[in-house]
């Protein structure tokens, strides 16, 4: 599944179109920047940004890997 990028700013981006994103999840933007869905909407998703907000732009592609941060599984369950 493949969504697109419609607001960036302060390490956070919007993303339509992986509407079956869970949160957690890891997301590769296609910079390369990693991030992790954090909020899970009706109409979009938002990401938290593991590195600079700069290369991610509004139109960037994002994919989803279907895996979730290992951190998170580890220390928060």
């Amino acid at each position: 599944e493949i969504g697109v990028v419609n607001w960036v700013g302060d390490g956070i981006a919007n993303v339509d179109g992986i509407d079956h994103a869970f949160y957690g999840e890891i997301v590769i933007f296609d910079s390369g920047v990693k991030g992790m869905v954090q909020d899970v909407r009706r109409d979009e998703v938002g990401v938290i940004l593991f590195g600079s907000d700069i290369e991610v732009k509004e139109g960037s592609k994002v994919v989803r890997t279907g895996k979730e941060d290992e951190y998170e599984k580890e220390y928060c369950e």
